[in-house]
């Protein structure tokens, strides 16, 4: 089970992502459809790779989850005046460090 949590991301999803991008902007760039088909066998070929590999994903977190949280919260809510809800965090009480 630590597989399909640790290494998704960084091995599954953003891998997953760049292929539809790379579709999307060729589709763009040479003014076609969408090629979907292609990608849906990227898309497929990825996941089926994933699901079969065994490589070995880190079983307990790395990093400092309140440091971490606290940098999140000053660069995106610290100004929540910005956001319209005049400092109050999702509750209703007043957001604080």
């Amino acid at each position: 089970a630590n597989k399909y949590w640790s290494g998704l991301l960084r091995d599954y999803y953003r891998p997953r992502a760049a292929i539809y991008f790379k579709h999307l902007i060729s589709s763009l760039k040479k003014n076609e459809p969408f090629a979907l088909e292609e990608w849906r066998r990227e898309w497929i070929s990825l996941t089926n790779n994933w699901q079969s590999d065994r490589k070995v994903f880190a079983t307990t977190a790395t990093g400092d989850a309140l440091n971490i949280s606290r940098t999140l919260y000053i660069k995106y809510l610290r100004n929540t005046d910005a956001l319209g809800l005049d400092g109050m965090d999702s509750f209703g009480k007043p957001a604080s460090l």
